[in-house]
């Protein structure tokens, strides 16, 4: 195990690069975490909260592991940990997701402009 301490934001694909399973141990209800996406993008298996905001992203099985207590977290890392083939599935499947749903800055910034001019064509 390696510790390295606070990195630069440039560097931080290179580190997470060498992990084969991403961790979102917690989540705030309410929003959307930046690191899935990042994640995502990487096509890293990952394992999340099963929480509504998450489940708006990832599907269960699908493309990411979710667990919904302490031991149900520690089960599902020991098989993510046991087994390649389902580490290189999830992770597979999640850039493939990101790419399907397009969680993109670009395409994000072009939704939210659609919706404002909407409302400014009703005002």
């Amino acid at each position: 195990m390696t510790i390295t301490g606070i990195v630069s934001r440039e560097q931080v694909s290179e580190y997470q690069s060498v992990f084969d399973i991403a961790l979102q141990p917690d989540v705030t209800p309410y929003a959307s975490p930046l690191k899935l996406f990042e994640y995502m993008a990487l096509g890293k298996a990952i394992l999340a909260p099963n929480m509504d905001n998450i489940k708006e992203i990832l599907s269960a099985n699908n493309d990411a592991l979710l667990f919904n207590n302490e031991h149900d977290f520690k089960v599902k890392l020991i098989e993510l940990c046991e087994s390649e083939v389902l580490r290189k599935q999830l992770g597979n499947k999640a850039k493939s997701t990101l790419d399907k749903q397009k969680f993109y800055w670009l395409e994000n910034a072009k939704r939210i402009e659609i919706i404002f001019s909407t409302f400014l064509k009703k005002g």
